[in-house]
């Protein structure tokens, strides 16, 4: 009883976020239009007709054919597409995956090579690729934002502002810093290597200098 209502809270609350995946086509989209997955994969882990037949019988009636479900999301995102021009069918796309294609295979050059056949669901490929998996990045190059537009930057403007976020991202990773470099290197020196030849000069004539300074102090005491 202690738990009860904060673990009630936090199942509505994750109830909450989790439903939104049914409201937006970008997870089914990356899945079914990556050339290795494709449908085969949401009917493997999602279920199809079958596995929402079984979960009915024992009791589950709000189960869905995620099969079918997912036919219609790429469907229904390909009528927003749709043009005069860009018409054509995801039929090659449904379940056979070619010999040279792999889970590390690059899906933007995939798509790129195979605009021609499906132009359609290339551009789709494209913008849903776009999406980050994650608010992390943007959310860091929100706050790393915060240091260009400063008070005194007031008035750079969006499209300065904009060149200059982009700027700052690409040379980034060129960027060396050299002192955290120089922090963990030890230089290590070998004796036998130090030539003191040239030195000695100098150490005779500081200890000249210092032997008159000595000298003149003693007068001066005198």
């Amino acid at each position: 009883m202690l738990y009860k209502n904060v673990i009630n809270r936090g199942l509505l609350k994750i109830g909450k976020y989790y439903s939104k995946f049914d409201k937006k086509p970008a997870y089914i989209l990356a899945l079914v239009l990556h050339p290795y997955y494709k449908l085969a994969y949401i009917k493997m882990a999602w279920g199809g007709a079958e596995e929402q037949r079984r979960e009915q019988e024992v009791g589950n009636q709000h189960t869905k054919n995620w099969y079918d479900e997912a036919i219609k999301v790429v469907e229904g995102t390909m009528e927003e597409y749709w043009n005069a021009n860009l018409i054509d069918t995801f039929a090659g796309m449904s379940t056979n995956t070619s010999a040279d294609v792999t889970k590390e295979t690059n899906i933007i050059d995939w798509w790129v090579k195979h605009a021609d056949i499906y132009p359609t669901l290339a551009r789709i490929a494209k913008d849903v690729c776009a999406i980050p998996a994650m608010s992390d990045p943007c959310e860091h190059l929100f706050s790393g934002g915060s240091k260009i537009a400063t008070d005194r930057r007031s008035w750079l403007g969006m499209d300065k502002f904009e060149h200059l976020q982009v700027l700052k991202h690409a040379w980034r990773s060129s960027i060396n810093d050299y002192a955290a470099t120089n922090s963990i290197t030890v230089e290590s020196v070998d004796i036998n290597e130090v030539h003191l030849e040239q030195f000695k000069e100098l150490l005779v004539h500081d200890g000249e200098m210092e032997h008159e300074l000595n000298a003149s102090e003693l007068v001066v005491t005198n």
